[in-house]
C-alpha cells in the first residue's frame, strides 16, 4: 500500500472522528439548553400538569 494513501486513509479517520466530537458536544449543549428552558416553564407552572400528580396533592 502506498504511503499517500495510508496519510489519505489517516486524514478522513481523524476528521470524521472530529466531526463526531463537534456534533456529539454540539447536541449535548443543545439538550442542556432545552432542559434549562423547561426547567424555568415548569418553574413557573406554565406546563399542565398531570391528573395523577393534581390527585396526589389533593390527597396530601
Amino acid at each position: 500500500m502506498p504511503t499517500w494513501l495510508i496519510w489519505v486513509l489517516v486524514a478522513i479517520a481523524s476528521g470524521i472522528f472530529i466531526l463526531q466530537l463537534w456534533l456529539i458536544l454540539t447536541l449535548l449543549s443543545a439538550v442542556r439548553r432545552i432542559d434549562g428552558a423547561l426547567a424555568k416553564v415548569v418553574q413557573r407552572g406554565g406546563l399542565p400538569v398531570s391528573r395523577r400528580s393534581r390527585k396526589d396533592e389533593r390527597d396530601e
